[in-house]
């Protein structure tokens, strides 16, 4: 074991300060014990490789102060091929702790025995490319971007690039010990954040922290696992500030509160109600195992819309939160607020418990729900929002039987209406909503004698065919009708 000393491939002798602003410096295989950071401040356009992942080994003897530092902004630096690893347990501090870097790349990397692996206090087109971010030894968080801000409008990056990386808060080949990282992924007040083929798992708090004062937006995650919580949420979003334009492309939501002792009422995802939102998009996306529900929406200023997702085996620990999705906000909608829609179409559940979907009162009447495959069903907290009173979940079954006022179903476009009672109302079950209805008998129904909207009374007969629109207003309007 040695002193660090850092040598160019042509074997030369050099000192920092001749390469440091452009140049190169190899690090042979070896490990090297640094007794104070290594400050590069200022050194721009340069490049520090090693050998290979444990074969070339930075060793801090700190517990808190950081392997590499810069401060002010720094331009087209490269750290490749070598490993970071600590003598004593960390107790704060990251790795890597740059004020702000651009087009910075880090490759082939692993960083373990950790607080904080990246600090990025600010960024612009950086990338993360097969870094290794596990076994750490303080609950810090893996990666950070950006940082809390006071000031208003303020921006503090742009286009960081997360690829192919591997991110445990546990020992990684022991993945049931006790996790010691607290967060692997927290962004505050930044933008465009992309990862591609990421695997986040095993922490103690959550695996995603999103936090912005004032606004962070353009998120886009592409098959990334958020995969195994102890205490808390796989992805949380809270803040003061403006969640907006995120993406989840083909990602898993796993474990959440399934950890060894983990918490009874832990989600997939948690957006509270903090802060505004705006365009927040799921697609392909699968949940599975929550100690809790798969995804809760505690704000009434919602814009979530999920798509060909699928929700299996929700609330393995809990006794009340027990849905695939639940639109609970804690406070009623205003309409100064933003947006207030939740989109659910294609979607699948399995195994949710207590109900697929669940809306509670608080929530206006912009939960809209197509081509979905229910298991549970979708259960609504008034008659306002699924149509009558006592008629909460979704089991209407597709043949129907005619009455006065006859509930249909939230998540049905079409159904065989049996026997012969009169139907003189629908209760209304979200705007855009059609419903074509086929009848076995003769039956009337009546037009405007509730919240029908008919071209005249329809009198049926065998295979007569109604079809109906839902409107804003609550009522049901004539679309189509056929006799034969």
């Amino acid at each position: 074991m040695a002193s660090l000393m850092i040598w160019p491939r042509s074997k030369r002798p050099s000192t920092t300060s001749n390469l440091f602003g452009g140049g190169s410096i190899f690090v042979p295989r070896g490990t090297y014990v640094l007794s104070a950071r290594i400050d590069t401040t200022g050194a721009n356009n340069m490049r520090i490789y090693g050998e290979g992942i444990d074969a070339t080994v930075l060793k801090t003897s700190s517990a808190n102060d950081s392997v590499f530092y810069a401060d002010g902004s720094t331009i087209y630096r490269a750290f490749e091929n070598f490993s970071i690893t600590s003598a004593p347990a960390r107790t704060s501090g990251a790795y890597f702790d740059f004020e702000f870097e651009r087009r910075g790349f880090f490759s082939r990397l692993r960083l373990q025995r950790h607080h904080g692996g990246f600090n990025f206090r600010g960024f612009e087109q950086t990338t993360l490319s097969e870094v290794f971010i596990v076994n750490p030894t303080g609950a810090g968080t893996a990666i950070t971007c950006g940082y809390p801000v006071t000031a208003p409008d303020v921006n503090l990056g742009a286009n960081l690039n997360i690829i192919d990386c591997f991110l445990r808060g546990t020992d990684d080949l022991q993945p049931n010990s006790t996790p010691i990282g607290a967060v692997a992924l927290a962004i505050y007040d930044v933008e465009a954040v992309f990862m591609v083929n990421i695997d986040m798992g095993n922490f103690r708090d959550h695996i995603m922290l999103v936090s912005p004062a004032y606004r962070c937006a353009n998120l886009h995650f592409v098959q990334t696992y958020f995969d195994g919580t102890r205490d808390g949420h796989n992805v949380y979003l809270t803040g003061a500030g403006m969640k907006m334009q995120f993406q989840f492309t083909g990602c898993w939501f796993n474990g959440a509160g399934n950890m060894p002792n983990g918490v009874t009422d832990c989600f997939g995802v948690l957006a509270d109600n903090t802060g505004h939102y705006e365009d927040l998009n799921f697609t392909g996306c699968r949940w599975i195992s929550q100690s809790g529900t798969d995804v809760r929406i505690l704000t009434p200023e919602m814009d979530f819309n999920f798509s060909g997702c699928s929700f299996y085996n929700v609330g393995t620990k809990s006794a009340t939160n027990r849905f695939g999705i639940h639109v609970a906000p804690n406070t009623p909608y205003s309409a100064s607020q933003g947006a207030q829609r939740v989109g659910i179409s294609g979607c699948k559940f399995r195994k949710t418990g207590t109900a697929d979907v669940r809306v509670e009162s608080n929530a206006s009447n912009t939960v809209t729900i197509s081509g979905c495959q229910f298991e549970s069903g979708v259960s609504l907290a008034s008659a306002a929002l699924v149509g009558a009173a006592g008629a909460n979940k979704d089991s209407i079954p597709f043949e129907t039987a005619s009455a006065s006022t006859m509930v249909v179903s939230i998540s049905k476009s079409y159904i065989f209406v049996t026997g012969t009672t009169n139907i003189n109302s629908i209760p209304p079950t979200y705007p855009g909503h059609t419903l074509s209805m086929r009848f076995a008998a003769a039956l009337t129904v009546v037009d405007d004698g509730g919240n029908l909207r008919l071209n005249g009374n329809l009198v049926t007969a065998t295979n007569t065919m109604l079809t109906l629109v839902c409107e804003a207003n609550g009522d049901w309007r004539e679309i189509a009708r056929c006799q034969t």
